[in-house]
């Protein structure tokens, strides 16, 4: 029979998901050294911008044709994706 996760058990019992330990373990750092004030500003800046091209890109490059969106929309994916680890990194 399958044994479930510590973490798991742990949440339905009522009680959090994860534990400090449980952070320490997966990250090496506590929870409010991860979560740290300058990562969610972060995190939030590139939530905004990528809304802000998405918006964009539906608004000015949609009407002019959906190959034109379908394109628009790579590029987009493939900048933020190379932009975003070398700017939370």
């Amino acid at each position: 029979m399958a044994r479930s996760c510590g973490a798991g058990r742990r949440r339905h019992q009522g009680h959090t998901g994860f534990t400090e330990r449980d952070w320490l373990f997966l990250f090496g750092h506590s929870r409010k050294e991860v979560f740290s004030p300058r990562l969610l500003l972060r995190l939030s800046a590139l939530l905004l911008a990528s809304a802000v091209v998405g918006l964009t890109i539906i608004f000015y490059v949609l009407p002019h044709g959906v190959g034109w969106f379908a394109g628009a929309t790579l590029l987009a994916i493939a900048s933020i994706l190379l932009t975003v680890p070398r700017w939370l990194g």
